[in-house]
């Protein structure tokens, strides 16, 4: 029986992977969402890069993937451009943290909300 029901399970997982084509989005903006609290909330520098790494890791996850609200190339190229300009402005708040000026990185996270607003409006 837990033969069956290991064979089941990874048959369910294959299924659900397989139906998944990649264009829901969903699960890797609500890790993004989560990374940017924990950037404001980062009380040392290492907490701020710990965050950042994590933010980054899903806004690439997010750029590989086609939201299923674009419908073509062309708007799914902004798309990235835009995760791009996202992952960008991260890089150079986490910078500014590695080089001890956490209370810089902190405003300089505001340029993550800034891109989030505009690129929300134009492609979800």
């Amino acid at each position: 029986m837990k033969k069956f029901w290991t064979l089941f399970s990874i048959v369910t997982l294959a299924f659900v992977a397989a139906c998944d084509n990649g264009s829901n989005v969903k699960a890797e903006m609500g890790q993004m969402s989560l990374a940017v609290n924990k950037l404001t909330d980062a009380k040392t520098a290492e907490e701020f890069h710990q965050a950042a790494m994590m933010l980054r890791d899903a806004s690439l996850q997010a750029m590989a993937k086609q939201p299923s609200s674009i419908k073509n190339a062309e708007d799914f190229k902004g798309y990235q451009a835009g995760m791009q300009q996202f992952i960008d402005a991260l890089d150079q708040a986490d910078a500014l943290a590695q080089q001890g000026d956490l209370d810089e990185a902190k405003r300089a996270t505001q340029r993550l909300f800034e891109l989030k607003k505009e690129f929300h409006v134009k492609y979800k």
